[in-house]
């Protein structure tokens, strides 16, 4: 998964307990719909990640899996074939970089021999999985996710009905008979 898409569905995560957890400041989801994170000390949003207004050696980073709220964080040393994602539930964390799956401690290289027995190919865990959702999310009906209808009204009203942004919602759409979609798992 590319760290942009990853990034997504990380905000999007976010939206959804946002509309669930009332947030203190509407900035804060100002940002998380720009996937952006929100600096109190600053009232600016700030790409995560990044330096924004931290110190050196410092990066934003999410403060907590309630919020949409960036706090500075030392930034963390990922090993060979790793990059950094924003932890959900706060911070950061590495993990193997995209088309590679970690294996034994190692970032391997997906659909290839790798590390295989002769004649055989590294596969993604989830690759047989029948609904696949990405970590942290789990298939489930649109009526079951808490804070869905609400950032689906939100983002069409925003965005209007035609929009890259509710276009992106479908994306999340991992079984059409039963209407279900990859819906974050909350706390």
């Amino acid at each position: 998964m590319s760290k942009n898409k990853s990034n997504a569905i990380l905000f999007m995560f976010l939206y959804f307990k946002a509309n669930v957890v009332i947030l203190q400041n509407t900035q804060d989801i100002e940002c998380l719909v720009s996937s952006e994170l929100y600096h109190r000390g600053t009232r600016r949003c700030y790409q995560p990640l990044e330096k924004g207004p931290c110190q050196e050696r410092e990066w934003l980073v999410l403060e907590s899996s309630i919020s949409g709220v960036g706090v500075c964080q030392s930034k963390l040393t990922c090993n060979i074939g790793e990059q950094a994602y924003l932890n959900p539930y706060g911070g950061a964390y590495c993990d193997c970089e995209e088309g590679k799956e970690s294996f034994r401690g190692k970032c391997e290289n997906k659909f290839t021999q790798s590390i295989c027995n002769q004649g055989e190919i590294l596969l993604p865990r989830n690759f047989l999985k029948q609904n696949y959702c990405p970590q942290k999310f789990s298939c489930t009906s649109i009526t079951n996710c808490p804070g869905y209808s609400k950032a689906k009204n939100d983002i069409g009203q925003m965005f209007g009905k035609k929009s890259e942004a509710v276009e992106f919602l479908k994306s999340f759409v991992c079984d059409k008979k039963t209407s279900s979609i990859c819906c974050p798992e909350y706390d």
